[in-house]
């Protein structure tokens, strides 16, 4: 198979933004109502998508996930005196826990809640571990632990193990960029792999074992993203 090169136009590097987006997590969260509502009595929604800006704890890599878009102006009713504010899922070191923050001026953050669930490289859901209001910081207006009503998407509802987390660290794809043979090492044992091109559309699927072979003598040349295992590892690819 030749390589193949083709002009990257502006509307397919947009929809390449776009995927980068979709496929490196998104979570949707609702919460605290009396301090983040529509003003009648609803919750508002807040997306969250993750950064390129992960938290590393002693080689166990957790990710970041920020409101988006980044504008300071998720408006909610009150937002505990702000009127809007952007929200951020982080682990915090120092603390050991997932704490979920909220910042009026885009600069200080402070925790709403927070779960000290171990869990990685996501944040727990609500049926994993507690997520416990900072009444410290809040005064308790939210309702208490438990109160995160909606808190969906690239989040977890069972810890990792070691050796998964082990696999996300080796996992390793070459050449790339490639021509027609993808390699893959790292795995510990055989696994489901999902490749989409940058609009979103899955274009390939099989099942590949540890120091596996993918063929890419289907597709056409382009940027692609590997999934391996569903949700747990992806990586970028240039064919």
């Amino acid at each position: 198979m030749s390589l193949k090169v083709k002009p990257f136009g502006t509307l397919t590097f947009l929809a390449f933004l776009l995927s980068v987006q979709f496929f490196y997590g998104q979570i949707t969260y609702e919460g605290c109502l009396p301090e983040m509502n529509n003003g009648a009595g609803n919750y508002v929604s807040f997306t969250f998508f993750q950064t390129a800006s992960p938290v590393n704890d002693g080689g166990i890599i957790r990710n970041t996930f920020d409101t988006s878009p980044i504008d300071g102006a998720q408006a909610c009713n009150t937002c505990f005196g702000f009127g809007y504010g952007e929200l951020r899922i982080q682990w915090s070191i120092p603390n050991d826990r997932w704490e979920l923050q909220l910042t009026g001026d885009g600069v200080s953050f402070f925790t709403i809640y927070s779960n000290s669930e171990n869990s990685y490289p996501n944040p727990p859901s609500t049926s994993l571990g507690v997520w416990e209001e900072n009444v410290t910081v809040t005064g308790g207006i939210c309702g208490g632990n438990g109160t995160i009503n909606t808190l969906t998407g690239d989040v977890q509802n069972n810890t990792l193990g070691l050796t998964e987390v082990q696999e996300n660290q080796n996992f390793k794809i070459f050449p790339n960029p490639t021509n027609a043979t993808l390699i893959v090492s790292g795995l510990k044992t055989t696994k489901p792999f999902q490749i989409y091109n940058t609009f979103g559309v899955m274009v390939l699927q099989g099942n590949v074992s540890k120091n596996g072979i993918v063929s890419l003598d289907s597709l056409e040349s382009g940027l692609f993203i590997i999934k391996i295992d569903s949700k747990n590892i992806s990586k970028f690819i240039k064919l």
